[in-house]
């Protein structure tokens, strides 16, 4: 069985999807409409994506504090996401976009937030005394 491509996607009035492919298909899974609907997972500055991993489960005492050691009971497979937000940007036409961004992308100034509100300042005749 060869792998079928979605072209286009149509959402139809009754709730359904009518899908446009490559070739003519019988049927197509609901993962793969998925895939090609969903909206990465990833930092849109710097890529940032999920990895996979391990969830360590440990019991026992460790030695330090007077126990026989730690022991690993179980191991896992597990996914670490970043941490993405949605913020509004603004670009470098002036345009406003909101954007899925990691966090650390926020605090190292990698993005520019749209400002809401210009500061207020005094006139420039009344100035204070």
């Amino acid at each position: 069985m060869s792998a079928t491509t979605v072209v286009a996607v149509r959402l139809l009035p009754a709730g359904g999807l009518h899908l446009e492919t490559e070739e003519p298909v019988l049927s197509v899974s609901w993962r793969s409409v998925e895939r090609y609907l969903a909206m990465a997972f990833a930092c849109e500055m710097c890529g940032k994506q999920p990895v996979m991993g391990n969830s360590v489960a440990h019991r026992g005492k460790a030695k330090y504090l007077g126990g026989v050691g730690t022991k690993v009971t179980g191991i896992a497979r597990r996914k670490f996401k970043p941490n993405l937000q949605r913020v509004r940007v603004t670009t470098a036409n002036g345009t406003h976009k909101t954007v899925r961004v990691c966090t650390q992308c926020i605090r190292s100034g990698a993005v520019t937030k749209r400002v809401r509100a210009i500061p207020f300042r005094l006139p420039k005749e009344a100035k204070p005394a």
